[in-house]
């Protein structure tokens, strides 16, 4: 039985020499990912595409961002770990490591691809799962890309603290990184990616970080732009992608 349920996309020239997966944010499901598929397909017709579900049913009742909601679990939606506390958050992004590493095994095997072919792309709550678990993976992937997320506890510093202290113990390999965030998004602070990016840099994993202005909790046109970029450097080596002429072209910022 697979790890994760999930939705999937062929490879479009119907070889696969990559895996990419597709990482949804809170109350979400792999299909809302699947937009995101079918942009990235244009670029890497040799890319297969996986967007699993959440393994927690997304209960609105328990998300103290929802008070008054329901406390039946919506059917089609998903989360990552339960956000109800620091607690919850903490224990389950531990948790969600198995499964989540487990899948990407399981997806890799399917195509006969080492883990140096797969990329992982997280948003929201997909990216803060991202950035926390792949740095302590047992061996590293091709790359991966959190979109909108944060690595620690945006409200305390004391926690904070403490949740750097523990990361930087418990790195294990170092997954090349593409961080990117949206200067308007006024659901998670763009300050918060950016001390992810200043401590993925400390703990000398290679880490690029893009702040694009005038955008909110979302992606959009330039974000795609980036993300190509940035596969295309590290699983493809493709010498013609400028990334300071990508800069250029891009009105948000990148550091």
């Amino acid at each position: 039985m697979p790890s994760l349920d999930a939705l999937e996309q062929p490879a479009a020239s119907g070889t696969t020499d990559a895996v990419m997966v597709l990482m949804h944010g809170v109350g979400g499901a792999g299909e809302r990912m699947m937009g995101l598929a079918n942009a990235l397909a244009k670029t890497f017709p040799n890319a297969h595409f996986y967007a699993p579900n959440g393994p927690i049913p997304y209960v609105a009742g328990s998300d103290p961002k929802n008070t008054g909601a329901s406390t039946e679990p919506e059917p089609g939606r998903y989360q990552w770990y339960v956000r109800t506390s620091e607690q919850t958050r903490q224990e389950g992004l531990y948790a969600v490591a198995e499964p989540l590493n487990a899948f990407i095994a399981e997806s890799l095997a399917v195509h006969g691809l080492n883990e140096s072919r797969c990329v992982v792309i997280g948003f929201s709550m997909g990216a803060i799962t991202a950035l926390n678990v792949m740095p302590r993976r047992g061996a590293p992937i091709g790359a991966f890309v959190a979109h909108s997320g944060y690595l620690f506890s945006p409200d305390s510093l004391a926690i904070r603290t403490r949740q750097k202290e523990r990361f930087h113990a418990e790195v294990v390999s170092k997954t090349p990184a593409c961080l990117i965030h949206g200067l308007k998004d006024t659901t998670l602070p763009w300050q918060t990616m950016h001390e992810a990016a200043l401590t993925y840099e400390e703990a000398e994993i290679s880490t690029e970080l893009h702040l694009l202005g005038g955008l909110g909790h979302a992606m959009d046109h330039r974000s795609i732009f980036i993300i190509e970029a940035f596969i295309t450097r590290h699983l493809y080596a493709d010498p013609s992608v400028d990334v300071e002429k990508a800069d250029r072209l891009l009105p948000g910022l990148r550091q």
